[in-house]
């Protein structure tokens, strides 16, 4: 087997000899060295002349592969060698970095639309960040961590998060309208937790993109809303005083998640 992640790895199992393995990472401000595939190939026990050298231009080629494609795993497995002496990689894997697929579009072209639910699909049209979970409260916040932290929240306090959805950085309006219909497109989804903390994003700005988005979109599932950082107390101002009968505004983020649970119930 060779695998490449953040390094290259090279294994070798036998019948008549107990299993080696031998592992090195390669400094990406130097890049890749025929050396380091020679340290692989003799620590790995590969003894024999001619598969050492087809091993030495292979594992060279997965690892351009690997830097080219923006990869983040390359393995070839099984890597076999005939009775005649030739290396040969009957199987492999590849796993792109989705945000490097603008960059491979004949990559891009091999993916297979169908195989995600249609809410994911939904969402990578819009170039939202959304994940499908299992549970009733729908969540949207802006920043991956922020986001983590509020499925954490919603479970203790006793609810079930709907989905993973990334905002982002921004707050504008028709980001926040495509991850909210994204979000109430799921049947199962009973109240939204809308999370947002502002550091460089200006949550009165926020404020006003989650009203535009409520007038375009004309969802009516109920949405809690808490906003703490830059412009906080703005607003939630902007929204506590904008009427909108099904919009709820918390000021911390368990207070929030308890109303989302319970509204979702």
């Amino acid at each position: 087997m060779l695998t490449t992640e953040g390094g290259i790895e090279i294994e070798q199992v036998a019948e008549e000899t107990p299993e080696k393995l031998a592992r090195l990472h390669v400094d990406p401000l130097e890049g890749y060295q025929p050396h380091q595939a020679r340290r692989l190939i003799y620590g790995a026990g590969i003894e024999d002349p001619n598969e050492q050298k087809q091993l030495l231009d292979i594992i060279g080629k997965l690892y351009a592969c690997f830097v080219g494609t923006d990869a983040m795993l390359c393995e070839i497995n099984p890597l076999i060698v005939t009775p005649e002496g030739e290396v040969r990689a009957l199987d492999s894997k590849f796993t792109v970095d989705d945000n490097a697929l603008y960059k491979h579009p004949d990559i891009a072209e091999m993916r297979d639309p169908e195989s995600v639910p249609p809410e994911e699909r939904a969402a990578r049209e819009r170039g939202v960040t959304y994940v499908k979970l299992d549970g009733e409260v729908g969540i949207l916040g802006n920043g991956a961590g922020l986001v983590m932290s509020t499925l954490d929240v919603i479970t203790l306090a006793g609810g079930r998060p709907a989905n993973f959805c990334d905002l982002g950085g921004g707050g504008d309006a028709q980001g926040v309208v495509d991850a909210l219909e994204v979000i109430s497109g799921d049947p199962q989804v009973r109240s939204i937790f809308f999370n947002i903390f502002g550091g460089i994003t200006r949550t009165d700005e926020v404020a006003r993109g989650i009203l535009a988005a409520l007038e375009r979109s004309g969802i009516e599932h109920p949405i809690v809303v808490r906003l703490d950082g830059t412009n906080a107390e703005e607003g939630r101002r902007i929204l506590a005083e904008s009427g909108q009968d099904k919009l709820y505004v918390e000021p911390t983020m368990i207070e929030g998640a308890n109303r989302a649970v319970k509204l979702a119930r």
